[in-house]
C-alpha cells in the first residue's frame, strides 16, 4: 500500500492544482521503486479535501498519462469512483482527452 495525501482546496490559489498533480506523479514513482505491477487511486482530495471533482480528474488523468509515457509501470492503473457524480467526472476528463489525441 502506498499513502498518498492530496492537497486541501482553498480556491485554487495555493497551488492545489500543482500540488494534486505531484500527489499521483509521487505515487507512481513510488509504485516503480517496489516493482509494483498494479496501483489503485481513489478520487484524491475529492472528499473532505474539497477539491473540484472535474478539475481533479482532469489532473489525475493528465498526471497518469504522463507517468505512463515516461515509464510504463506499473502494467494496471484503477481509479476508484466512490459515487456516480466522480465517476461522471472521470468519464468526462477520460472521453475529453481521448478526442484531443
Amino acid at each position: 500500500m502506498i499513502h498518498s495525501v492530496g492537497p486541501v482546496w482553498y480556491g485554487g490559489s495555493r497551488n492545489e492544482t500543482g500540488l494534486l498533480f505531484r500527489t499521483y506523479s509521487s505515487a507512481m514513482a513510488r509504485a516503480r521503486e517496489i516493482e509494483a505491477r498494479s496501483i489503485a487511486f481513489p478520487a484524491i482530495s475529492c472528499g473532505a479535501y474539497r477539491f473540484p471533482v472535474s478539475l481533479a480528474a482532469e489532473i489525475a488523468l493528465a498526471a497518469l498519462i504522463e507517468e505512463l509515457r515516461n515509464h510504463p509501470v506499473p502494467e494496471s492503473i484503477t481509479l476508484c469512483n466512490y459515487n456516480p457524480a466522480v465517476h461522471r467526472a472521470y468519464q468526462k476528463a477520460l472521453a475529453a482527452h481521448q478526442e484531443s489525441k
